[in-house]
This record gives structure tokens, sequence and C-alpha cells, in this order.
């Protein structure tokens, strides 16, 4: 298994055989950006509490990503290394098609074998032992490609039209325009052998230049695009349990709505964070440790409760 765990390397290549042929919205920079930048987001969702101190800083990062990427690291203890965690590639089966055993990943142990729940633990991050860069191509992918769209709608607002030339000078001229229009400048002088009413000296009838109209008014879709970008990029928080509330919702949410939403945007974050917990159980219980997961969320909205408890109080005295 590849060490590297930047966990957009892995969107990468499981998307690769959806996308279709023809569309290419996955090999480019717009696609990268948002793997990594969702990848962040959803490192933001969860963390775990009482981390030994060996694994803070940098190594709690690599831990994280590991879980993101991998869906499971393995946590174990030798007299070199002491109590350590690392990646690997699961094997074996047993009567409940659980794995048996992990080839580590890892160039200090490169193809060590460790036997789960005898040699080590495994910290799973969710139930089917898989990360979570399924979710992450899947949106990532959408968000580049309207990205892309709204940078294309910008443009064509600039460059409303297409100019055909009947001569390499006026086609020249043109060019010139075009260039120093989209380089942002205000003002282009060039010759005016490139007026759109200037005729041909051949017949003194056909304009050199011909105009093609692109783009009007009733065209500009970027405020569009941009609503639609809010939406997927909703639907991603509410699919891995960072709270939002639908924007294109005009009227104020009611209470049953306002908690049907909260429910659904923290259904997924749930059933990971169970993960978390059972499988952190078992690593404390054999290593002594204290592992404790926890959804930020959950941190964030005690400390809210906790400062309008206090805010009450304070009216009160």
């Amino acid at each position: 298994m590849n060490i590297n765990v930047n966990p957009f390397d892995y969107c990468i290549r499981e998307y690769e055989l959806q996308r279709p042929t023809c569309i290419h919205k996955c090999d480019n920079y717009a696609f990268l950006f948002w793997c990594r930048a969702l990848a962040q987001r959803i490192l933001s969702v969860f963390k775990i509490n009482n981390l030994p101190e060996e694994w803070q800083g940098e190594l709690e990062d690599f831990l994280e990503n590991c879980l993101v990427a991998f869906g499971y690291v393995a946590v174990s203890s030798d007299s070199k290394h002491g109590l350590y965690f690392s990646p690997g590639s699961l094997a074996g089966v047993n009567m409940y098609y659980q794995p048996t055993r992990i080839v580590l990943s890892n160039p200090e142990m490169a193809g060590k074998q460790l036997k789960l729940h005898k040699e080590c633990e495994l910290i799973r991050f969710t139930p089917d032992y898989a990360g979570v860069t399924d979710i992450i191509a899947y949106y990532a992918a959408k968000l580049a490609l309207i990205d892309t769209s709204i940078n294309s709608s910008l443009i064509t607002s600039k460059q409303a039209y297409n100019m055909l030339a009947k001569s390499k000078s006026v086609a020249q001229a043109l060019k010139l325009i075009a260039d120093r229009t989209m380089s942002g400048e205000v003002c282009t002088v060039v010759d005016q052998v490139a007026k759109p009413d200037k005729v041909d000296n051949a017949d003194g009838k056909t304009p050199l230049v011909e105009m093609i109209k692109l783009f009007s008014k009733a065209d500009y879709i970027t405020t569009d695009l941009l609503n639609d970008f809010s939406t997927i990029l909703n639907q991603f928080d509410a699919e891995v349990g960072i709270p939002s509330v639908p924007y294109e919702k005009k009227e104020r949410l009611v209470t049953a709505e306002a908690t049907s939403r909260k429910l659904d945007s923290t259904a997924r974050a749930r059933v990971w964070l169970d993960s978390l917990k059972s499988s952190c159980k078992l690593v404390n219980k054999k290593y002594s440790l204290n592992l404790e997961p926890v959804l930020s969320i959950d941190e964030f909205e005690e400390e809210v409760n906790t400062d309008v408890r206090t805010n009450d109080n304070s009216k009160e005295l």
C-alpha cells in the first residue's frame, strides 16, 4: 500500500473509473483543490481526545489523515518503537468475514504482519474498514465542474462577441483587443481597420469584421451557478456532519424542520463516531489508554449552551 496519505490522491484513482470519458472533471487543478478542501472539512467534524503525548502535534494530523484516507490504523507496541500506530492492508478472514491480520505499510516495518486482537488493535473510522475518499471525490467532482463553469461564465461576460475577420491584419487587431480586454485593460487603441462598419475595398460591400453575439444579459448565469455551488457545498456538509441551514429556503425554519435537518446532517457522523468509540474501547483496554473520540459539533454546542446558561444566570442576578 502506498504510504502517502493525501486523501485526494486516492480520490483521483477512485473517481477515474466513474467519470464520462468526454468530461474531464477530475484531472484538473480544481478537482485537487476541492478534494483537499473537503478532506479538511471532514477533519473538522471529529477529533480524538487524550492521545498519548508522543502522538501529539504532527503525528495527530497524520493519524487523522490515515483515518480519512484508509478508514483505520493499527495500534501496537514493541521495544524499539514503543506504542505506535501505522496504516496497512487487512488480510485474512474469520467465520464472520472480519479481517484477522494486518500487513503494515510503514518504511520502518515494511511487510510486518500483526494478528488483530492479539498483537494489535485497530482504530476504525468507518464500520466497513474503508476511508471516506469516495464521498470526497463525489462532491469534489461536482464542485470542480461548477467551479470551472463559473470561471467560464465570468470570462464570457467580459467578451460577449466572437469576431470574424476577412484579412490577417484585421484578425491581428481583433486578437489584440480581446487579449487586452481579458487582461483587464479598460481602454484599448488599435488601427481603425478593425472597425465593424468598415468594408472591403474590393467590392465595397463585404464588411472586414463580422460580429457574432455570444452573450447578453439574459444569458448571465453566474448568479445561478453560485447558488448551485452553495447548494452542493451545503449537501456535502449535511453528508459529513457539519450543521448547515438550507440557504435556498426563504421563509423561517420551523422547529420540526430544524430538528430534522440536524438529524440528517449528523446521521453519518454518528455512525463514524460509534465506530471510533467501539474500536478505541478495545485499544484502551489493551494498551491502558483513555482515547475519547468526540464530534466537534457536540463540543461546540456544549460551549454555546454553557454560555447561554451563564448569561441567563447573570440576568437573574
